[in-house]
């Protein structure tokens, strides 16, 4: 059996695949206005020292990415729609579809958006589609027609 040859093009793919991890924990991590870069080459007493060498450019790359992820004001997740309609009393409309859902899951937010002529009612900020699945089954009985859509929701609370 031939022992596999790594070629430099698979050597770059892996290290843009591992780099994106990176980027992704740190955005993830809602430390945005922390430069990790200079985290790591502090200098703390007695717990060793860390020195990074690296073009440029990574360095630019990251800080443009923490700059265009903070001004998103969220991550990219699953929210689901349990209302939307047009029409003159559709605000009404909305309003009672809110309190009913506020009444009965308190704990869960709730956002109201209104898009020309369309009031909406999105429900949950879910990480994943399968916690917004789960979520979409336990209420589909009171909210008819409510389905799941891609958007940016909230940072999770840190615990």
């Amino acid at each position: 059996m031939k022992p596999n040859k790594i070629t430099g093009s698979g050597v770059k793919h892996s290290l843009f695949v591992i780099f994106l991890i990176l980027l992704n924990l740190i955005t993830v991590s809602g430390q945005q206005n922390t430069n990790i870069f200079r985290r790591l080459a502090q200098h703390k007493p007695y717990r060793g020292e860390v020195k990074i060498d690296q073009d440029s450019l990574v360095v630019a790359f990251m800080e443009y990415h923490l700059q265009t992820a903070s001004k998103l004001k969220g991550i990219k997740g699953y929210r689901i729609s349990i209302f939307r309609d047009t029409g003159q009393d559709a605000r009404e409309k909305c309003m009672a579809v809110r309190s009913r859902f506020k009444n009965k899951y308190a704990d869960i937010p709730f956002y109201e958006e209104f898009v020309y002529p369309y009031y909406k009612l999105y429900v949950g900020d879910f990480r994943t589609e399968s916690e917004a699945l789960k979520f979409l089954k336990i209420i589909e009985r009171d909210f008819h027609g409510a389905f799941i859509v891609r958007d940016n929701i909230s940072f999770p609370e840190l615990k």
